[in-house]
């Protein structure tokens, strides 16, 4: 499938993360839930909030399911576009550095 880009970053504990770069599948099927696995929780309760504002915006408006099937899965493919590097700016503000970008299977 061709090689994967990721970036190292090092806590001053000297804790390692690996994030790949690029599209995440995890965030496009569970996105409030990944976002809450990777202890981004303003994140993942925006998502819980837009998600509920679509279903309630469904509920109230004349555009019914158009508006949601065209809604959730644009928000899904944003998410899973964007999800890895945020979780980069997430991992910076968080303390720690970027000492690495490399690329692998």
């Amino acid at each position: 499938m061709g090689t994967k880009t990721y970036k190292v970053f090092t806590s001053l504990q000297g804790d390692r993360k690996t994030i790949k770069q690029g599209w995440s599948w995890p965030s496009f099927f569970f996105p409030g839930v990944w976002f809450l696995f990777k202890k981004m929780w303003k994140e993942g309760f925006c998502v819980f909030v837009v998600v509920k504002a679509l279903e309630l915006s469904v509920e109230h408006s004349g555009l019914m399911p158009l508006l949601f099937l065209i809604g959730v899965p644009v928000l899904a493919v944003t998410i899973a576009f964007k999800a890895n590097e945020w979780h980069c700016r997430h991992l910076v503000r968080a303390g720690y550095i970027h000492v690495d970008t490399i690329t692998g299977e």
